[in-house]
């Protein structure tokens, strides 16, 4: 239970915000970790920044430079593949951890083997429930998607499907739960919520070419189609397509109506599925009682008839949800 956890910082332009994320990892009550940063080819003042401001921190700091900007697949394989830890986990370099979040996942991984991940949120509102499990497809299936900072891995388990797909540029983490749930792996829930995601900076993230992110966004189910179509099936695609396509033009809809865009907002709003906006519309009115929380997507049509009952148990109770 003493085992080397790698913490995963990449980074890029992004040298004001940097110390904030770091403070968090070196007050972790959980001690024995390496923490890599991965500058993707920043032209900031980063590498200056590190070697004199953050380096001397703590000798258990390393920093690896691309000789290019690369993209963030990339830059988290630099980090899995030069990783010492047994463990990996990895967090964006202008969020912020709790203390306790690494000893969370160290109590619960200890006794599971490489075909098991880990993640942390809040996926139910029964404070009792301590977490799920189930295969990665049934979360998958239900809608649920990689939390933002909250993974944890063995570091043997991503060597063993390659790390991610550099041909990914959205929904690298979703790609890479895809590649898990095709090799049958087991996701543990953890029902706590332990990072905390700078909001102004996600924004920052969101431009206004939207065109762009749906580009991105169709790429990669091109690629998910024919790399692990017959292990989701068509219907499965096709529900994840108008999910993507939905919560798209729903995030910047919420950026306009932020930033008094009205024009952009009626724009947006013109083109959002209807179909799932009102399938949206009714699970936000008459389903805030429910024991889990609604998973980022909306399960569409036959993929609607596997419940949450079929698919996940109770860890710290017999009974099924």
């Amino acid at each position: 239970m003493n085992s080397l956890v790698t913490i995963c910082v990449t980074t890029y332009n992004r040298k004001k915000l940097l110390p904030i994320t770091i403070k968090s990892i070196l007050q972790q009550s959980y001690s024995n970790f390496e923490l890599i940063i991965v500058d993707d080819f920043s032209t900031d003042g980063t590498k200056e920044f590190v070697k004199n401001n953050i380096l001397p921190l703590d000798n258990r700091i390393k920093y690896i430079r691309h000789n290019q900007n690369k993209g963030l697949a990339s830059a988290r394989n630099t980090a899995i593949f030069n990783a010492q830890g047994k463990y990996f986990t990895f967090i964006d370099d202008d969020d912020t951890w709790k203390k306790e979040f690494i000893s969370n996942f160290i109590d619960i991984a200890h006794c599971y083997n490489e075909k098991y991940v880990f993640c942390t949120s809040i996926i139910s509102f029964n404070k009792s429930i301590k977490m799920l499990s189930a295969s990665m497809r049934d979360f998958l299936i239900l809608g649920y998607t990689p939390p933002v900072g909250s993974q944890f891995y063995l570091t043997k388990s991503l060597r063993t499907i390659g790390g991610y797909d550099t041909n990914i540029t959205s929904g690298i983490d979703h790609d890479l739960w895809i590649t898990l749930g095709k090799e049958n792996y087991h996701l543990i829930w953890l029902n706590h919520a332990m990072v905390q995601v700078n909001p102004i900076a996600s924004n920052q993230r969101i431009t206004y070419n939207i065109d762009k992110r749906i580009t991105g966004i169709q790429n990669s189910l091109s690629i998910w189609r024919n790399r692990v179509g017959n292990s989701f099936g068509k219907d499965f695609f096709q529900c994840l397509e108008k999910n993507y396509q939905y919560n798209t033009y729903k995030k910047f809809i919420l950026l306009s109506l932020k930033d008094k865009k009205n024009n952009n907002l009626l724009y947006y709003f013109k083109c959002l599925p209807k179909k799932l906006f009102l399938l949206d519309l009714k699970r936000y009115l008459f389903n805030k009682n429910r024991l889990l929380k609604h998973p980022t997507f909306i399960p569409c049509n036959n993929l609607q008839n596997k419940t949450s009952s079929e698919l996940m148990e109770i860890k710290n109770d017999t009974t099924s949800i």
